[in-house]
């Protein structure tokens, strides 16, 4: 599976051609926190052996699965927090545009 790809597109400007990069792949807001987590757990596991303390380090393994049940965790609590709004999918925006001023959907 790609997850970019690249492709020449013709442009109307004084750059006759321009390469577009378009991602066929997204993370998800959960899955972009188990991201910083995993990088925040290893770069802490890093500094604790630059500094010789003596902790037991977890596998890559372990960090990444620490690092999902982290962002799990937390979505589900900001979710029973009400702390997440479900928006409108575009569809659904452009379906009625009488109550966005200035919005107008491209035909």
């Amino acid at each position: 599976m790609k997850d970019t790809e690249f492709k020449v597109m013709p442009v109307d400007r004084p750059l006759k051609n321009t390469v577009m990069c378009h991602e066929t792949i997204k993370l998800t807001m959960v899955a972009q926190l188990a991201r910083d987590f995993t990088q925040g757990i290893m770069m802490a596991q890093h500094s604790n052996v630059v500094q010789g303390k003596e902790a037991k380090l977890l596998s890559n393994k372990e960090v990444v699965a620490k690092a999902c049940d982290l962002a799990d965790e937390m979505f589900t609590e900001f979710r029973k927090r009400g702390w997440l709004l479900d928006m409108p999918s575009l569809d659904e925006l452009a379906k009625d545009t009488s109550s966005a001023p200035g919005f107008k959907v491209a035909s």
